[in-house]
């Protein structure tokens, strides 16, 4: 039987960064869920190291809750979390803290003329 996580429908993926930017924990851990071996591989390709990927990994995940009321409606998680993933290990890389705003998509404005 195979045990892997099934493909997350686009729909339901919207539902959870909704979910998340009202602050359901439950929508939270199920993103982390779906994503965790996917953002720590990304930050192992980054880093070679384990230990420091998985340490990346925890905080791209807390800069996504972090600044969950930033995210846009039309955030595309997995775009969010491999930028993410690479301002940590950008940042881990010069020893210092990401700064998470920078990397959150912001819906586009209207400017008025």
């Amino acid at each position: 039987m195979d045990m892997s996580i099934q493909k997350t429908p686009e729909h339901d993926l919207s539902d959870l960064l909704t979910g998340i930017r009202k602050g359901d924990l439950f929508a939270f851990k199920k993103v982390v869920a779906l994503y965790q071996d996917f953002v720590n591989e990304a930050c192992f390709a980054v880093l070679r190291n384990k230990d420091q990927a998985i340490e990346a990994g925890s905080r791209v995940f807390q800069m996504l809750w972090d600044n969950r009321s930033d995210i846009s409606s039309r955030t595309l998680i997995k775009t969010y979390l491999t930028m993410a993933a690479y301002e940590v290990c950008k940042a881990q890389r010069r020893g210092s803290v990401p700064e998470t705003p920078a990397i959150i998509p912001r819906e586009k404005r209207t400017v008025r003329r």
